[in-house]
């Protein structure tokens, strides 16, 4: 008599083919995971450029509207200062004007004239230069022998413009008005001859 049978296991799978198996499925998943990462990447950084291109192109369209801006109040500050120096040549006043403002009132001058642009029209007394060495025009007033008058002080730059200048030539000279001290002073620019 033959022994029992031994028993019978199950079968065992093969471990090698399916193993391969699943390492081809682990890989193809890698990949496409790493594919897609990938795109999705791709996808950001496509958003990001575009982000940052629309961005520089805003700020782009930021700075030719400032400068356009800038322009405009530019343009219209020139056309006030425009207006304002018209204005105020219009209304020249004379050396003597001026003096005899200051000599009545010299606060109520002030306010009037004090920092406010003034177009003096006057004879030329002197020119020259002052202890600081800044050029400038005296006007005369109609008093032979006043000791106040109207001294228009200059720029350096200037001081070329007044070269040409004689004693006793009328000219129309724009400045700030600077209030008293001793003369009416003004800090000037030629404004016509």
């Amino acid at each position: 008599m033959a022994g029992p049978s031994p028993p019978e296991y199950p079968r065992q799978p093969r471990w090698g083919a399916d193993a391969a198996d699943a390492a081809k499925s682990w890989v193809r998943r890698a990949q496409e995971r790493a594919a897609a990462d990938a795109q999705a990447r791709a996808e950001e950084q496509a958003l990001a450029e575009r982000r940052a291109r629309l961005d520089a192109e805003a700020a782009l369209a930021a700075q030719r509207a400032a400068a356009e801006l800038a322009a405009q109040l530019r343009e219209q500050e020139q056309k006030r200062e425009r207006e304002r120096r018209e204005w105020a040549l219009r209304l020249a006043y004379s050396p003597a004007d001026l003096v005899e403002a200051y000599d009545a009132n010299q606060v109520a001058a002030d306010r009037r004239f004090k920092g406010e642009l003034v177009a003096v029209r006057g004879r030329i007394r002197n020119v020259g230069r002052d202890l600081m060495n800044t050029p400038f025009v005296s006007l005369s007033t109609r008093e032979k022998f006043s000791f106040r008058g109207v001294q228009c002080f200059f720029v350096e730059a200037d001081a070329d413009k007044l070269v040409h200048l004689q004693k006793g030539e009328t000219v129309i000279i724009l400045g700030t008005c600077d209030g008293l001290m001793g003369n009416v002073l003004l800090d000037c620019a030629l404004a016509a001859d």
